[in-house]
């Protein structure tokens, strides 16, 4: 015969010492501690499950996926452009970038803008769509159309004119496609 100093569960932060008590006082009554014991217990390790799973849930899924806005926040080299089917020589590519901040894109050549503008994307389509609302520069307060492809540190565009079609594919050298740009994301 086990005593009742042995039949008492440890301590449980938990719970509190009436708690235990209580959960204890149909069995020494009916004589039967072992199954109010394994009952409570049982009552608990259930109570700790609904808990634990549910975080252990969200740990395993992790972060969700980045949108393609968020993938192209910072700055980015511009390292190519195709003008109306022409290559635009090296040189005149020089300092050239583009920095996103939000929705918001500043195209700068080193310190000077050269404009700046309003970013939409619509990644469901094929190729996915890009529209960019123009705040200055030669098309202000136009809508400019494209198309976008970003894979890893490499961003491409290519646009048509404001009110244009817009291009179906990264060449300049068939309408409706204006401009063709190649980005590098800069490092530090």
């Amino acid at each position: 015969m086990t005593s009742l100093r042995q039949r008492l569960p440890r301590r449980d932060p938990g719970r509190s010492v009436a708690t235990m008590h209580r959960a204890l006082i149909p069995g020494i009554i009916n004589r039967e501690p072992e199954e109010s014991l394994r009952n409570a217990w049982l009552g608990d390790a259930i109570m700790n499950l609904r808990l634990v799973v549910p975080a252990l849930l969200l740990i395993i899924a992790g972060d969700p996926p980045m949108s393609d806005l968020d993938r192209l926040q910072g700055t980015w080299v511009l390292v190519a452009m195709e003008r109306e089917g022409e290559s635009v020589p090296a040189e005149d590519l020089k300092d050239g970038n583009a920095v996103y901040e939000q929705n918001n894109i500043t195209l700068r050549e080193g310190e000077r803008v050269r404009r700046r503008g309003i970013v939409t994307l619509d990644a469901s389509r094929k190729p996915k769509a890009i529209n960019t609302w123009d705040r200055d520069g030669p098309y202000e307060d136009q809508t400019v159309p494209g198309i976008y492809e970003l894979d890893g540190d490499t961003l491409r565009l290519c646009f048509g004119r404001p009110g244009s079609e817009r291009p179906k594919e990264f060449t300049t050298k068939t309408p409706p496609g204006v401009l063709f740009c190649t980005y590098k994301r800069k490092t530090r």
